[in-house]
């Protein structure tokens, strides 16, 4: 165990000389986050040695947080609010927010996810492109101002992504 450690370590100093610090301290960040819920899924188990991980409660058009990890090239990564799309039994399908106009479709200022503690308003863009299957096991409820909120899209914004994710995937666009 003791070499595996120290050749762990050896590969850490390596990957820090490549990427800027920044990055380095979520890298960190996120090799704790696996190890803590490689711990907690090996303890969740019942007597059949299935794992047993908690589906969070969700609803189309509801939004969450989700943890996409640590992405290669342009995948999404890190913490981002979704919106859930279609939930199956232990999956849901999401897609991710960003305040960046580029690429994305504007759903407005979503005033729920808006902080107090910022007092500018933010415009919410729905990255369509990005849409994506998740285990419900990622899906937190976001905590705004140290409160978890309970936030769905109207149904002209659920509307406009539907439509969005048809011409995606069908190429009515052209």
């Amino acid at each position: 165990m003791k070499k595996e450690f120290r050749n762990l370590k050896k590969k850490l100093k390596k990957i820090k000389k490549l990427i800027v610090s920044s990055e380095y301290l979520k890298l960190m960040q996120y090799i704790l986050f696996l190890i803590q819920k490689n711990i907690e899924i090996s303890i969740d188990k019942n007597e059949k040695n299935e794992l047993i991980l908690e589906k969070t409660p969700c609803k189309r058009g509801q939004i969450f947080t989700v943890d996409f990890g640590f992405g290669i090239g342009s995948e999404f990564r890190y913490q981002h609010y979704c919106v859930v799309i279609s939930v199956n039994k232990k999956t849901a399908v999401v897609i991710p927010f960003t305040s960046k106009p580029k690429n994305g479709i504007n759903l407005g200022i979503i005033q729920k996810l808006q902080s107090q503690r910022n007092s500018k308003q933010t415009e919410t863009y729905a990255l369509v492109h990005a849409i994506r299957s998740i285990s419900r096991a990622r899906l937190f409820r976001p905590r705004i101002n140290g409160g978890r909120r309970y936030i769905k899209l109207s149904r002209n914004q659920m509307n406009l992504l539907d439509n969005e994710v048809k011409k995606m995937l069908t190429k009515l666009s052209a």
